[in-house]
């Protein structure tokens, strides 16, 4: 059985659309434009793809798929291995101490790679020396701040550090609201998840 399916791009600029279709006989790929609409007729053995991108850019290849999920489990791993350190809170974590842990290795990185100027500090282990100096968390141990062999793995690092920081500030409570571009959407907080009282703002948790 085939039917004609109407797709319909109501993308006011940016945000065209790839419509692909394939089957055992035939591939075909669509790019609809803001504010086009466009007939193709589908059966049930079609398999079919609808990704948005912006018209200067490539829609993400499967080469680009598959090693940003490779990324999503390294970190999502070192996040783990982070809370199975400190716990899901961290007790020190009183003044946003993940977050400067993960500005200091951010900038150290930065600084390695030529992105910023961490002056004076022409060397690697001079960047991140001056990065610890001037980011890392008072309280924390200064043998702890290291550079982990590669970028990739220090950026791993600072986005777990971060993504739990995040954890904490919504289980405390804190604004995730996002305000809205032209181009974009707020996010959509309909389903948050409810939260126990006492990790709520003001219960007897909030660190």
């Amino acid at each position: 059985m085939t039917t004609n399916v109407t797709i319909h791009n109501h993308a006011s600029s940016n945000g065209d659309v790839a419509f692909t279709r394939a089957n055992p006989s035939h591939k075909s790929r669509t790019v609809i434009a803001p504010g086009e609409k466009f007939t193709v007729p589908v059966s049930g053995n079609d398999d079919i793809h609808m990704t948005e991108f912006w018209p200067q850019r490539s829609p993400p290849t499967a080469a680009s798929q598959t090693a940003a999920e490779f990324v999503d489990q390294i970190i999502a791993r070192e996040a783990e291995t982070q809370v199975a350190m400190w716990g899901a809170e961290r007790p020190d974590n009183k003044s946003n101490e993940l977050l400067a842990a993960a500005v200091t290795t951010a900038v150290a990185v930065a600084g390695a790679r030529g992105a910023i100027e961490v002056p004076p500090a022409p060397t690697r282990e001079e960047v991140f020396a001056k990065a610890q100096e001037s980011f890392y968390p008072r309280n924390w141990s200064p043998n702890a701040f290291r550079d982990y062999g590669s970028d990739f793995a220090n950026l791993a690092v600072v986005a777990a550090y971060i993504r739990n920081q995040m954890t904490i500030m919504f289980m405390n409570g804190e604004d995730t609201k996002r305000s809205k571009r032209p181009d974009n959407k707020p996010y959509n907080l309909e389903d948050r998840p409810a939260m126990p009282a006492e990790q709520v703002a003001g219960g007897s948790r909030r660190i």
